[in-house]
């Protein structure tokens, strides 16, 4: 896929000026595409939370999915989801009330995909 991108700018006035000498073209490979195709993980929501966090996921096909809940040392507090999900839409609701206030990572393994997402629990 290809993607161009003209630049432009509005001042306080509200007048537009755009840069054409500016263009920019970004070119994704197809290997990449494919693999944000296969599964979305939204935003963690509310957050920060008071008691339950939701986390939104969307698979396009059967995949091996883990999400754990860590304290800021990298210690594993929950487990919560470790296994093959079939492909749909999730809202995976995660119950931390046995947790005091603090910031916790969600650490997310989705296919070969890695990513960490910050929550505040606030009492």
């Amino acid at each position: 896929m290809t993607y161009t991108y003209l630049l432009s700018d509005v001042n306080y006035a509200g007048i537009e000026k755009k840069h054409t000498d500016k263009t920019t073209t970004v070119t994704i490979p197809a290997s990449q595409t494919a693999i944000a195709e296969d599964f979305r993980l939204g935003d963690v929501y509310p957050n920060p939370f008071n008691a339950v966090f939701t986390i939104p996921l969307t698979l396009g096909k059967s995949v091996p999915v883990k999400l754990t809940l860590c304290d800021l040392s990298g210690k594993v507090i929950k487990v919560i989801s470790d296994g093959v999900k079939p492909a749909g839409e999730y809202r995976i609701a995660v119950d931390c009330r046995e947790l005091s206030s603090g910031i916790y990572l969600i650490q997310s393994t989705i296919q070969e995909s890695k990513k960490t997402m910050k929550v505040i629990l606030i009492k």
